[in-house]
């Protein structure tokens, strides 16, 4: 489920970038694959670490998961520098475009799957992080719903 949000998400994306951001349609595609990977190396990383306060956060309307928000930014600065050769001072611009896009609209999709209360969150986080985290992550999102 994480993933066909994710890519429906992306998809949307690439057109704001071109729109919004003006980028060419390469360029967006590139931007936008790594904003969508950086999204889910952090929240794959916080549910891993069985640290998913954040993850439950943008889940339930909070600041977008603040600490989280953090994390996909930087990661996706890294790799806009390191990867596509963007200069830091663009990058950051893209990626504070791109960042609240992409939680925002993922946010959006979830909930209309279903996936905004404490079964929906633990059945997606198993998914990223493996079944064997299952246990813990659920029992982590106990008392919080």
């Amino acid at each position: 489920m994480f993933d066909s949000i994710l890519k429906t998400v992306t998809s949307s994306l690439t057109g704001e970038l071109k729109d919004k951001v003006y980028l060419d349609e390469r360029k967006a595609n590139d931007v936008a694959a790594l904003t969508a990977d950086s999204f889910k190396e952090s929240i794959s990383e916080k549910a891993s670490m069985g640290e998913i306060g954040d993850i439950v956060s943008m889940f339930s309307g909070g600041e977008s998961g603040g600490g989280l928000k953090s994390l996909i930014s930087n990661k996706l600065v890294s790799n806009l520098i390191s990867k596509l050769g963007i200069p830091e001072d663009i990058a950051s611009k893209v990626s504070g475009f791109a960042v609240p896009f992409i939680i925002e609209k993922f946010m959006g999709e979830a909930k209309q799957k279903g996936v905004d209360n404490e079964a929906g969150i633990t059945s997606m986080l198993s998914e990223l992080a493996g079944d064997s985290l299952l246990g813990n992550v659920g029992s982590k999102l106990k008392g919080l719903f």
